[in-house]
């Protein structure tokens, strides 16, 4: 089969018009098969007068068989010389064809097997359509790097005409109409700029009229800082990713180089640089110098300042958690950042730089996440909700609020909670500022375990005016089992009205904690299936400080055991006589004489330093003895093992009471009776004042080789934490420098 095809023009090629194309059909001949086609070219001939002068044909065939193939071309029956190929080009034509009577070409192909001679294609000659004429030639242009210049020209045609442009001889893709233009000019844009006009009437397009090649000249220009490195100061923590980044306008190639502390940077040679993983080896002053051929120009310097925090080191309940330290370190720059960061499945530590308010709707924290301030302004004003199993938080560091504005039948309307804590586990909070929340400023609730609360302050301000209750450790009617907190070396002082904190159902370890709250309305409350263990807290014009009591006559009342606490200018109810039976904690830890809480909380208590604030170093103990059952009668011995300390005294205690005379390291029952079965510790003095108290063993009678069957504890040597209980060496010196602390801390409490 033959086929035409009309060939379109270009000013890079020349211009190709068909003149006119008979097709014949494909045949097949013995071993060879062919398909012949052929397409008119013509040279461009700018302004010709003599129709059909340099309009040529090229006419291909495709065989199929046995390979080599020979070739040889014929127009009308004679042999064209020289035409061996399987495409042919014919010479121009030279005058329009007679009208019936075209030109017959045709090829034969020959193989090893056979000849075969394809279908005749006929050809004949047209008159071009006129061309256009070209009535204002293009200008050449000069112009900065940077800016803009736009070629024109007018042209005229009995039909449409049609533009390409070029620059040195290069077809500009999309560059087709009357008009070019070159936007941003650089250096590589500069060159010689021409146009290729076509007039097709009816079909037929015309030859091309190609315009004056004309230059486009582009100044060069040095490099100019639009935007300097952003952000001008940048404050990260180790861990984080840093980047700095430079605008920049001038004549291209722009070449960049940056610096830190003037020494360039191997490999940093974009207009942004970037570290990945930011230690405190980064910190310091960084510029970029930006060359071209022109000039070059070194930027004004952007500071990077590093912090490094402590690794958290919870306590208490909350020991094994580890918060967000698995996952990348981020600071996000808005509340929307932050709530996007917070509300990931992904681990996080996320760090709070300033104020961010979190809006009416409280940010569902998901699990293993850090969040912390990076200094005593880390602020967020919202909710904090914790729930639905989420495990593994962090709190550190921050200031909280949540306030209210409008007060309905006694309660805000808006506002609520600083943190809420629901149905999660594992989570630590510390160093954390709560003021002004419209609900509870912590609330732990709807089965809620294994939360530690320390170091932090709860106060509220004159504008917050009810409801003022600052913590609930268990809520009526929401809980079936026991809540596990811990609180130590926490303050409740200005305003605090209610709830420090009161519960149902919560088994709370309360020590070291300081409340001072005048015309209070009541303290620490363990209401129906509650268990309190209050030990070497400070209580200070407190009304109603400790006590217990049964709501709901159906469950149980409260229960409290209370040890070494201080009580002074109390009022209303009078302090529970503490010597109920309760949960032992199941782990060690250090704890001040009550005497030394006052100093303690009022100096590190709360947010000073963000993520950085200090606490009192901690030690541990623990107890070796029997890891199986004991035999009724039979003999066992107790060994203290404290960790990192040497012990000056001793008091082994039974299910949290202290045993008669066992003030020695080790403790000895000669014969094991029901009533030595239980849960001991020992508390152990140090040379500074603290004391350690161990983490239990459980002494069970049965027949041994049944072994206690995880009711025990085996024993393990407790490790030293920071902030973990409480205590650690308050001399003489330090407590005197806590004092100067308290003297000149200043607590930032607003919005």
């Amino acid at each position: 089969m033959v086929d035409g095809d009309r060939c379109a023009s270009s000013a890079a090629d020349g211009a190709r018009g068909v003149l006119g194309l008979v097709v014949g059909a494909r045949f097949v001949r013995s071993a060879l098969a062919l398909l012949v086609s052929f397409f008119l070219c013509q040279s461009a001939v700018a302004d010709t007068k003599i129709v059909g002068v340099g309009q040529s044909v090229k006419i291909s065939v495709t065989a199929d068989g046995t390979q080599p193939f020979t070739y040889q071309w014929y127009k009308n029956g004679a042999a064209l010389s020289g035409a061996t190929l399987a495409d042919y080009t014919t010479a121009p034509a030279a005058a329009v064809t007679v009208v019936g009577s075209p030109d017959q070409y045709y090829a034969s192909v020959t193989n090893a097997i056979d000849t075969t001679t394809s279908d005749i294609a006929y050809l004949t000659v047209v008159e071009p359509t006129p061309v256009a004429v070209i009535s204002t030639q293009p200008t050449a242009k000069s112009v900065a790097a940077g800016g803009s210049a736009t070629f024109t020209v007018v042209a005229t045609g009995t039909g449409t005409l049609s533009y390409q442009w070029s620059k040195d001889g290069v077809t500009i893709s999309g560059a087709t109409t009357a008009s070019c233009i070159v936007s941003s000019a650089t250096s590589a844009n500069a060159g010689s700029y021409s146009v290729s006009v076509i007039n097709t009437v009816g079909g037929l397009a015309s030859l091309p009229t190609v315009s004056n090649a004309v230059a486009l000249t582009v100044a060069l220009t040095a490099p100019t800082i639009t935007t300097q490195p952003a952000p001008a100061a940048r404050t990260a923590v180790t861990g984080e990713a840093v980047s700095f980044t430079v605008v920049v306008t001038g004549s291209s190639i722009l070449s960049y180089q940056w610096k830190k502390d003037g020494v360039s940077i191997s490999g940093a040679t974009t207009a942004t640089y970037s570290i990945t993983n930011v230690s405190s080896t980064d910190a310091g002053s960084y510029t970029v110098t930006v060359s071209n051929s022109v000039g070059s120009v070194t930027s004004t310097a952007a500071i990077l300042t590093v912090l490094t925090f402590p690794a958290p080191t919870p306590d208490g309940y909350a020991t094994s958690v580890t918060g967000g330290v698995a996952g990348a370190v981020v600071t996000p720059t808005n509340a929307s950042e932050f709530i996007s960061y917070a509300q990931s499945t992904s681990a996080y530590v996320i760090n709070v730089n300033g104020t961010l308010n979190l809006g009416a709707t409280s940010i569902k924290v998901k699990s293993n996440k850090t969040i912390q301030g990076i200094n005593g302004n880390s602020t967020l004003v919202g909710c904090l909700e914790l729930s639905g199993g989420v495990s593994n938080v962090v709190i550190r560091g921050l200031n909280i609020s949540n306030p209210g504005t409008t007060i309905v039948g006694g309660v805000y309307t808006d506002g609520g909670d600083g943190i809420t804590i629901r149905n999660a586990s594992n989570i630590y909070v510390t160093h954390c500022s709560f003021f002004d929340c419209a609900d509870q400023q912590i609330e732990i609730s709807n089965g809620a375990d294994n939360v530690s609360v320390a170091w932090s302050d709860f106060t509220y301000s004159a504008s917050q005016t009810v409801h003022r209750m600052s913590m609930l450790a268990g809520m009526a009617g929401s809980e079936s089992k026991a809540l596990h907190v811990t609180l130590h070396h926490n303050m409740w002082s200005t305003l605090c009205d209610t709830s420090m904190p009161s519960g149902t159902y919560g088994y709370v370890h309360l020590f070291n904690n300081y409340f001072k709250s005048p015309a209070n309305t009541s303290g620490t409350v363990a209401s129906d299936n509650a268990q309190f263990f209050a030990e070497s807290n400070s209580y200070d014009q407190i009304k109603d400080p400790l006590y217990k009591q049964n709501v709901n006559t159906a469950l149980n009342a409260g229960l409290i055991r209370s040890i070494g606490n201080a009580f002074s200018s109390c009022t209303g109810k009078a302090v529970d006589a503490g010597l109920d039976g309760v949960f032992t904690p199941t782990y060690t830890y250090d704890m001040l004489p009550a005497a030394d809480v006052v100093t303690a909380c009022t100096g590190l208590a709360g947010n000073n330093a963000g993520a950085a604030s200090s606490s009192l170093t901690g030690y541990g103990a623990a107890i070796s003895g029997p890891t199986d059952v004991v035999a009724t009668g039979t003999a066992f011995t107790l060994t203290s093992q404290p960790s990192g300390f040497i012990g000056t005294s001793f008091q082994w205690r039974l299910n949290n009471f202290d045993i008669s005379g066992a003030t020695s390291a080790t403790y000895v029952v000669s014969s094991a009776q029901a009533a030595n079965a239980g849960l001991y510790t020992v508390v152990i003095a140090r040379s500074s004042g603290d004391f350690v108290v161990s983490s239990p063993l459980t002494i069970a009678l049965g027949t041994p080789g049944g072994n206690i069957g995880g009711s025990g504890t085996s024993p393990v040597a407790a490790a030293a934490s920071n902030g973990g209980g409480g205590g650690g060496a308050p001399s003489v010196w330090y407590l005197a420098l806590i004092a100067v602390l308290v003297a000149v801390r200043a607590r930032k409490k607003t919005v």
